[in-house]
């Protein structure tokens, strides 16, 4: 390998490396109903809101949300939900970071539907086989790459008469 070829090849294999760890970091985890209202503190949930929850979370959320997700702080003895929101919905299906700073409380009556963020076994596996065969395939191709670069270079010179 030349020098100059070092950092694109770097490059190459942190891009695979992050997405690899993409693929298994979505693999991993799905967002379900819980078959009860109550969710543990501290675990990632998925609020869907009701059209009155859009209208009168808009001015800590934005206009248009129709979900929110995040870190679930605690719930309020009148029910409502004290939310460390990370993400946003909107009508139409974007989705992008929250910009706000701190808890959003969602009264329980502005929220539609509750979903859990929990570990998706099956996708999971799936995930992992192709990370594995990923894996397996650059680990193939570098080694054939290597093995036709490979010379045999003499050393100390060419041999006595």
């Amino acid at each position: 390998m030349l020098p100059g070829d070092f950092v694109p090849q770097l490059r190459r294999r942190t891009l695979v490396a992050g997405a690899m760890a993409l693929l298994l970091n979505i693999g991993c985890y799905s967002f379900q109903r819980p078959p009860t209202l109550t969710s543990p503190v501290g675990g990632v949930v998925r609020l869907m809101l009701t059209p009155q929850g859009t209208t009168e979370l808009a001015r800590y959320l934005g206009p248009r949300v129709v979900s929110a997700e995040g870190t679930l702080a605690s719930i309020r003895a009148d029910g409502a939900l004290v939310v460390g929101v990370d993400w946003v919905a909107f009508e139409g299906g974007q989705r992008q970071p929250w910009t706000g700073e701190g808890s959003v409380t969602f009264p329980r009556d502005m929220v539609a539907g509750i979903d859990q963020r929990t570990f998706d076994r099956k996708k999971s596996v799936i995930a992992a086989l192709v990370v594995t065969a990923g894996l397996a395939v650059i680990a193939a191709i570098a080694l054939a790459v290597s093995g036709s670069a490979t010379s045999v270079v003499p050393v100390g010179g060419p041999p006595p008469p």
